[in-house]
């Protein structure tokens, strides 16, 4: 098999042609390949994700000031 570094050397060996062809080859093999993957569900992700769907609950006084914090953290 060869190394990565041997494979760069060889690719920036070729033309400009053949390197937009291999470009262009390999660009194709990814597409084939990403879409021929399942695609991920709802259900997938609410089970990763176990928090998406609940409701938020928000405090009344969430965005009241908080003089007391604000002062204690002058001193």
């Amino acid at each position: 098999m060869m190394s990565w570094q041997g494979l760069q050397e060889q690719v920036l060996h070729l033309s400009v042609s053949d390197r937009l062809n291999l470009m262009n080859f390999i660009l194709q093999s990814l597409t084939h390949e990403l879409n021929q993957k399942p695609e991920t569900s709802t259900e997938t992700l609410s089970n990763v994700h176990s928090l998406r769907g609940l409701p938020i609950q928000i405090a009344h006084d969430f965005d009241e000031p908080l003089t007391e914090l604000w002062e204690a953290l002058k001193e």
